[in-house]
């Protein structure tokens, strides 16, 4: 696939939990952690470029992806890249996901791949992200949102969609009342590398 990867770790307050680790190294199921579902979904996907970008206390999730080596990303051309907070903001480290995207739009710019695939960290998940690319080319979007149909999760970030017949979204719905079935989405997306920077 020509898509590279970036996966954001935005966190939430979980108290003591993160206190002093981000989120997306929180230990899942006593094996893995969060954000071993993002790397994962990626390298079956055959991504082999993916950057992680980092807000704070993000040196545990450092010891644990280490080089990428146990997610097959060591290597020369690719691979995995730790892309720490850019302090633009008066000595803060970003706070949203698009002031993240600003502090590293020189990695993406700089990078070959076609389409940029971006997501959240703790997102627990396990799908085909091949398919989502197909779906993306052939619909001939400018953005592919990654949706899964039934029970929403309560939260203040939560996105509904509503889609027309043929999947276009026609609204998004931020942080909706929970329903039983409903469209909402995974915090993931797919979307031309040059868009995106445009954009």
């Amino acid at each position: 696939m020509n898509v590279m990867g970036i996966i954001f770790t935005n966190d939430a307050s979980l108290g003591e939990l993160t206190h002093k680790r981000t989120m997306a190294s929180l230990p899942f199921g006593g094996r893995y952690r969060l954000i071993d579902f993002s790397i994962s979904n990626m390298v079956n996907a055959n991504i082999s470029k993916v950057g992680v970008v980092t807000n704070a206390n993000y040196h545990s999730l450092m010891d644990h992806v280490g080089t990428g080596k146990a997610f097959d990303l060591a290597r020369k051309k690719g691979g995995l890249y730790i892309l720490p907070p850019n302090l633009y903001k008066a000595g803060n480290a970003p706070s949203s996901s698009l002031e993240q995207l600003i502090g590293v739009r020189n990695f993406i710019a700089s990078a070959v791949e076609e389409y940029v695939y971006l997501c959240e960290a703790d997102v627990v998940s396990n799908f085909d992200l091949k398919k989502m690319y197909r779906n993306h080319l052939s619909s001939g979007a400018d953005i592919t949102i990654g949706s899964i149909k039934g029970e929403a999760p309560s939260g203040d970030d939560v996105m509904e969609l509503k889609a027309d017949e043929s999947g276009k979204i026609t609204e998004i719905l931020i942080s909706p009342e929970a329903k039983k079935d409903c469209l909402w989405s995974l915090g993931c997306y797919i979307i031309k590398r040059d868009l995106l920077i445009e954009l």
